[in-house]
This record gives structure tokens, sequence and C-alpha cells, in this order.
């Protein structure tokens, strides 16, 4: 088992298929562990343009949206966009305010306040907006399950144009337009837009039949891709192109004064914004503006204009960030007593409330419980008889279905497979504790809730080069469904091992193949330097990387993970024979080193060793009598260097 006891899959190796042998055998079998075979797809992955981009009215409802949307800015009627309070709503909010405004309407916005409205349409809103002398409404990232809401807004003489991403029932909204790539009955060619890719397919239909340039169009794909990436959707098809020329126009000039001042603020100073920047540092001080005061703040950063403004919008987005990693840490502690005092930690589902934690930070403590225990997590914050709770699930459990299948016990919820929100009466949260882990039992085979590590090549140590690190670049934006590429080497000598960082909570190793040295970092586990030691066997998994430093620019291994074959023993001859890979081991050499003895008894059970690559490791025995000790000894040796027993 891997020091993160990790299950490593390596994919199969299919190298040789008819299709695309002509090209890059290593590149090849990137793309074959995406799904992309043949010449056709692996083009369209590789060079893919804004031209590949479907056609918006391809999505049902899109005619009608337009037409209630064009009849709105021509008649001058007030439009109000109706958003969510996360990045993937907040990015969609600009986007169709700036488009509606460039397009000569009259529009505002509204994002529901986190805590005491909730996500979603909600009739107070509607009822404001309807005295406030709104004609129009149309939702981004939310409005699929409002069936009430709808009809209420009708009541109250509101035309409603929803968008949304969200999983679909079959009973939908009465609105003018429902417009949803995973409406059952909507044909549209990609079904993992996120909110903010909807928005923007909105955008474009908008845009069509206008004649103006399409720079203006373009210029807002930096905020599709933060929202995109933000809202993990799988990067391929349309996803991808959003992010891949977001990248590149961010890269260029980073077009949005407001995204240009957070970057600031947060200190980056980085030669490239990738798909890291976006998920790890635009993203999170967006999102904890919301989670602590309101996601209007954010809203107003993306659509300033003036320098000094937008300089202390993005400050005060940075200070709240501060702050939500405080509460967070807060939180995780008094989650994780309340899993050791209740014994929580042997239910499948991970199930925990408390009335201290803040409804809008309990989201990210799930998804770190959820990685730590490897197992889904609901996080309920208990406020009077309600409590407001926030889900992460792991790969093989639908978090969505499984509250489904608990929706009775429920006030409300939505979300996804992998996470979802939920409102719960607090008298109930027992019983649903127990009917989700009794449902998870009915679902969950025992593998599905071991950790896997993905791995899409076995390499030799000469295959790393500057020139691979630029072939797996060709594959980028990586994230949600298309990962970064992890590879494995086996059986490297290890040369260093030391603490590196502030705290000395990461480590830096230095590995041999006999003739190549190859560095390495392995980021949060500066703990395992008293374990790994110099001259250790190893196989590693990791992916590339270019380290600049001090003008001097060398590849890179960014460890996930590691294995160790050996094990520095206080016996010299067991010392030898471990860093020598022996596979025949003289028990009377160790007998002789320290006087010890094996009983008759159990020399005749200790057949073979079996190690992980299945080859036998045999014992040569000369003496009649060994002592129990020693073989005690040698057994405990054998384990930590990941040879299986048998007796």
């Amino acid at each position: 088992m891997s020091v993160r006891n990790k299950l490593w899959k390596i994919k199969p190796n299919n190298i040789q298929i008819e299709k695309i042998k002509q090209y890059d055998p290593l590149l090849n079998q990137l793309l074959i562990n995406r799904g992309i075979i043949d010449f056709s797809a692996r083009k369209k992955f590789l060079d893919t343009s804004l031209f590949d981009l479907h056609d918006p009215y391809k999505l049902l409802d899109m005619d009608k949206a337009v037409n209630r949307i064009k009849n709105a800015i021509k008649q001058k009627q007030k439009i109000l966009v109706y958003g969510d309070y996360d990045v993937d709503g907040i990015t969609s909010t600009v986007i169709l305010l700036k488009v509606i405004e460039e397009l000569g309407g009259i529009a505002e916005y509204y994002i529901p306040d986190r805590h005491k409205e909730g996500y979603g349409l909600n009739k107070d809103a509607l009822l404001w907006a309807a005295q406030s002398g709104f004609e129009l409404i149309i939702t981004v990232d939310c409005g699929i399950s409002a069936v009430n809401e709808a009809s209420f807004a009708s009541e109250l003489g509101l035309d409603l144009v929803i968008t949304d991403h969200h999983e679909a029932e079959y009973t939908v909204p009465d609105a003018v337009a429902v417009i949803n790539p995973k409406r059952i009955d909507c044909n549209y060619p990609f079904k993992y837009l996120a909110g903010v890719g909807v928005a923007f397919k909105l955008a474009q239909a908008l845009w069509h039949f206008t004649g103006k340039s399409e720079h203006f169009l373009c210029d807002l794909l930096c905020l599709v891709a933060l929202g995109t990436v933000a809202d993990v959707v799988p990067l391929i098809d349309e996803n991808r192109i959003f992010v891949k020329y977001g990248l590149e126009l961010m890269n260029e000039q980073v077009s949005n004064l407001g995204l240009k001042k957070l970057l600031e603020c947060a200190g980056y100073q980085g030669d490239k914004i990738d798909c890291y920047v976006l998920a790890y540092i635009l993203a999170p001080r967006m999102n904890a503006i919301g989670r602590l005061d309101h996601a209007n703040w954010a809203v107003k950063l993306l659509l300033e204009k003036d320098e000094q403004t937008a300089a202390n919008l993005a400050e005060k987005l940075n200070e709240a960030n501060r702050i939500r990693q405080k509460i967070e840490n807060d939180i995780l502690a008094e989650a994780e007593e309340q899993i050791i005092r209740y014994n929580w930690d042997k239910d499948k589902v991970l199930v925990i409330a408390s009335s201290n934690w803040n409804p809008g930070v309990i989201g990210i403590v799930a998804s770190r419980l959820m990685e730590k225990y490897y197992k889904p997590v609901i996080m309920i914050a208990l406020e009077g008889e309600i409590g407001k709770g926030s889900g992460r699930s792991i790969s093989k459990f639908n978090l969505y279905q499984a509250l489904k299948n608990c929706q009775d016990l429920l006030v409300k919820f939505g979300g996804h497979s992998a996470a979802a929100g939920l409102t719960i009466e607090i008298d109930r949260i027992e019983e649903f504790r127990i009917r989700i882990n009794h449902y998870a039992d009915q679902v969950l085979e025992p593998e599905a809730m071991l950790p896997e590590l993905d791995i899409d090549l076995e390499l030799n140590s000469r295959d790393i080069s500057f020139e691979l690190v630029e072939k797996i670049e060709k594959l980028a934006p990586f994230g949600c469904g298309n990962p970064i590429p992890l590879f494995l080497l086996r059986n490297i000598s290890v040369q260093k091992c030391m603490q590196m960082g502030k705290d000395k909570d990461h480590l830096k190793l230095v590995f041999s193949d006999g003739n190549l040295l190859l560095e390495g970092v392995f980021f949060k586990q500066g703990s395992f330097a008293e374990i790994i030691k110099q001259g250790d066997r190893v196989s590693v998994v990791f992916r590339l990387s270019i380290n600049n430093w001090n003008g001097e620019r060398k590849v890179q291994l960014l460890i996930e993970d590691l294995e160790i074959h050996s094990y520095v023993s206080p016996f010299p001859a067991i010392n030898s024979l471990i860093r020598t890979n022996l596979p025949v081991i003289d028990m009377d050499d160790l007998s002789q080193s320290k006087g010890l003895l094996f009983l008759n008894e159990i020399q005749k059970k200790l057949v073979e060793f079996i190690s992980k690559e299945k080859k036998p490791i045999f014992l040569s025995v000369r003496s009649n009598f060994y002592g129990t000790e020693l073989l005690e000894k040698t057994l405990n040796i054998f384990s930590y260097w990941g040879i299986k027993i048998a007796i």
C-alpha cells in the first residue's frame, strides 16, 4: 500500500491502435486514456477552435428566450438578472448584464443573500422585483427546480426566462423559456456546461443577429473560463474551448479590471495564468465574500471601471478569504472531534451538524473531510429549528440520487452527483443519517470506499525531459474530465529526502536510477521525512512541471504518492540484502549477526514471501533452530518492504 493509502490503477497500454499510430506514441496513449480514439476526435481535441462551438439555437427554448429579451430591450422594459452567490453564478450574472447593456437594454442584478435567503429563486425576491417595476427576470445558474416560484412570478405578472445547468426533473417550471442542456427533452449535443456556459450561449444567441463585432463576446471568455473551472465541470467539448481561449486572452492581457486587481491583491506574480490560478487563487476569494458577507461585492468588482475602487473591492474580497480560512479550520476541528466522539468514522456517509458553524463555509470543510476519510460527507449548520447542509461525495456515490432517496425527510435539496445542498428540520437529522447510510449500504460496494489514483503511463527515468513536458502541455487546460497526466516510476533509489517550506510541511526528494538524478517535491507530506531514508527504493506517482529557480530551469516531479520498497533495519545483514534486492535471504547469516534462533516448528511453516510483483523471495535455512524474535523482526521488515507474506 502507498504512503497515502491509495490504490494505484495503471491504465492499459493501447499505443498500437491503428487509427492514430502514425502520431507520437506517448501523446496518443494519453489521448486514448481520455477516450479520444480516432483521428478526427484527436484533431478536434488538440486543434480546437472557437468555430467548434455548437449553435446556441440547438438549446431547447433558446429562440423563445431571445425573442422575449429582444422585445424587452426594444421596449425599454426593466430586466432583472437573477444570479447565484458562487463564482459560476457571479460570472454568469456579469456576462448577461454586460451583453444586455451593450445591446441597449436596461438591466440590473439580484444575488440572493446566502444566509438569509439561500439558493435559488424565492418569493420575497420576486415580490420585490414586481414592486420595483421589473417586467422580465432572467435566472442564471439557478431556477430549474423553481416550479412553485415560477407560478408565483406569473401571478405577479412577471415574465421568466430560466437558464440553468443543474439536474432537471421531468416537470420543469412554467416560464417563457427554460434553457438547460440537461432537460430530458433537450437534444443539445453537450450536456455538461456550467451555468456560465449556458449564460454565454444565450449571449451568443442574442448577439447573433446584431451585426456587431464578436470581439466584445470574446473579451467575456475570461469570465466564462473562471466560472467553468470554479464549478468543476468536465473540461471537454465546449468547456475546453471556453477555458482554453479564456486563458489565452488572460495571458495576453487581463482585460477585466476587477480580476487584474484581485490577482495583484492576492500577491500572484507568476508568469502564466492557468486553471490552478483560476481555481485556487481567484475563485476562493470571490466565493469567500459570499460566504461571509454578500456576493454583490464580487459582482461589483467584476463590473468596476475605476482603478482605486477596484483595488479597494479586491482587498475586501482578499480579507474575507483570510477570515474564511480561519473559520474553516475551526469548523474542521469541531467536526473531527464529533466524528471521534460518536464513532461516526464507521459510517459510510458522514452526517455532521452543529449550531456553531457558518453555513457559507461548511461546503469547503465537507470537501476536506471527504478527501481525508474518502467517504461522502454532509455538513449541516443549525439555526433555530432548521439546518442548512452542504455535501461532497466520492466518485462512485451519486449524492443527488442519495438525497432524492431521502427527499421526504428534507425541506428542499439540489445539486449534482458530487456536490449538493439541502435544508432539513433539526429533529429529522438523526433519521436522515440512518436513512442515507442505509441507502449507501445498498449501493456502495466495499471497493468503492477505497481511493484510487489513476496512472496514465509507466515511464523510465530517461523518458523524463523538457520535450515530454511540452507534449503534455498540448493537452491543457487540465481539470475535471481532463486530468493532468500522472506517471509512474518504479524501483528508483532515494538519494536525498529533506523537509522544506516555512513550516517544514513539504518534502524535497532527489531520486536516482543509477545513471540519472531527478528532483521531486511532495507537498503537505513533510512528516514522511522520518520514514523515507537515503537509499530506500521506492516507486513514485507524479506529474511533471518545470521548476525555474535562480535562472536555472529543471524538470521537476510533483509527487502525488509513493510506495516504499525497503526498510532501514538496525541489522546490517538485512540492510545489505534490501539494498541489493537479492531474491534469496540467508537466514543463517541473519542469525549469526544477532545470535537469535528460529524455532524449528515455525521454520516448517515459513514457506515463501510474495512481493508486489508476485516474485517469490525464499529463505535459505541451514541451521536447525532459530529464535522467534528474529522471525517476528523479519516479518515486520518485509511488511514495511511492501512484501505480502504467505505462511
